[in-house]
């Protein structure tokens, strides 16, 4: 599992990415595209839907995605600075609930240290 921001460097690896829906919109004729993390415009990283496959695709992706946490699975190339994964099946995108989310503000060795036992009374 990789956080957004840290899907470039995983570039030709096929992996899954978390992070949270900033804006979705389509393409006319063209591909779905999902901005995650970051701010609109500045995305950490972007799924985008071949043009192809939009119809196997919920047909409201905005009101389905849009502010949610998701995963995405796939192939992570790098277009314009931005690291991101083509989707060809809505398999390859889906929900997360907030509280499996890794804390992202902890280092991944914090996330799996045990919590300290209390030394006993003398």
């Amino acid at each position: 599992m990789v956080n957004s921001s840290e899907a470039a460097k995983h570039v030709g690896a096929v992996a899954t990415v978390y992070g949270k829906v900033i804006e979705v919109r389509r393409v006319a004729n063209g591909p779905i595209i999902f901005e995650i993390d970051g701010k609109p415009g500045a995305p950490a990283f972007r799924a985008l839907v071949y043009p192809m496959a939009t119809p196997r695709f919920e047909s409201t992706p905005e009101k389905a995605y849009l502010g949610a946490l998701v995963e995405v699975t796939g192939p992570i190339v790098v277009r314009n600075d931005l690291a991101q994964v083509w989707m060809s099946d809505p398999s390859h995108i889906r929900l997360r609930k907030a509280d499996t989310a890794p804390d992202r503000a902890s280092p991944p060795d914090a996330q799996a240290a045990p919590a300290a036992t209390p030394a006993a009374p003398k």
